[in-house]
C-alpha cells in the first residue's frame, strides 16, 4: 500500500532499523547486503540510508553470494 511507502512510516525503513540496531547490540561493526543490477529503487534506499556501493572484491570471505546479486553495499556501523 502506497501510505506505508517512504518517508517515517516506511515500512523497509523500519525493517532497516530493526536490523541495524540488532547489530549494533550485537557488536557488528558494519553491514553487507547485495542486490540485483535492475533494482535501482532498492540501491536508492541503501544510499540513502548510509550505504556505500563496493566491488565484490571488497565483501568478507564468507559473504553468502547470490548469483543474482551484482551490486553490493556497505555501511559501517561504528
Amino acid at each position: 500500500m502506497q501510505k506505508y511507502r517512504g518517508g517515517e512510516r516506511g515500512v523497509a525503513r523500519i525493517l532497516l532499523q530493526t536490523a541495524t540496531d540488532h547489530c549494533i547490540k550485537n557488536n557488528c561493526i558494519c553491514l553487507y547486503l547485495g542486490t540485483m543490477d535492475q533494482f535501482k529503487g532498492a540501491q536508492r534506499f541503501y544510499e540513502k540510508n548510509g550505504f556505500i556501493k563496493i566491488y565484490s572484491a571488497e565483501l568478507p570471505i564468507d559473504f553468502p553470494h547470490n548469483s543474482l546479486d551484482a551490486v553490493f553495499y556497505k555501511k559501517n556501523l561504528d
